[in-house]
């Protein structure tokens, strides 16, 4: 493989053993031609690319989380005022009530025949 030709080492701290010419690395018999090259200060790390995590403000958060508030009572309150509409129109149609009740009976009659 590489690693049995190999005429050069280059090896750095906190590099793992499998990685690289390591059998270049580990023979350093005289009548091996195999150098070694250790490089000091070889940064391999990343935190520099990693993006900075930054607090989020609190205020659009609030906002938010009205905003959801507001739809969920919205939600809550549009199943009532739909039960309430029906009750509503009674009050002011009186006759077209009394119809609707006898049609709404008329049904439940047929459906139970």
């Amino acid at each position: 493989g590489v690693c049995d030709n190999a005429e050069y080492g280059i090896s750095y701290e906190g590099m793992c053993a499998e990685v690289g010419f390591s059998k270049a690395y580990e023979d350093h018999t005289t009548e091996s031609k195999s150098a070694s090259l250790n490089i000091k200060g070889f940064n391999l790390s990343n935190a520099e690319c990693l993006p900075k995590a930054k607090t989020c403000p609190n205020r659009p958060l609030y906002e938010l989380g009205i905003v959801i508030g507001l739809l969920i009572v919205s939600a809550v309150l549009n199943a009532y005022t739909s039960r309430l509409s029906g009750k509503i129109c009674n009050l002011f149609f009186t006759e077209r009530a009394e119809e609707r009740a006898r049609y709404l009976y008329r049904e439940i009659e047929a459906g139970r025949a």
